[in-house]
């Protein structure tokens, strides 16, 4: 790995952990450009997508379930 692979990764991790793109298509765009140059590694690439996967992807809503009729709710 070159100090250059390491500068573009930390600062691409930076920029995804602070949601500085707008949507994660706009990052992913961005490391497929770096990755074709060779300016991050292939490992540092699958660990940014997956880091912008989780910064871009909303959490999940838990919907309560309601008990069916006649059945005593659980606390």
């Amino acid at each position: 790995m070159t100090g250059k692979q390491l500068a573009v990764y930390e600062t691409m991790k930076n920029f995804i952990s602070a949601k500085y793109y707008t949507t994660e298509n706009d990052a992913v765009e961005i490391l497929k450009a770096f990755q074709v140059t060779q300016d991050i590694t292939p490992e540092q690439y699958t660990e940014l997508i997956l880091l912008s996967r989780s910064v871009y992807t909303p959490p999940v809503e838990m919907t309560p379930i309601e008990p069916l009729p006649g059945e005593v709710p659980q606390v």
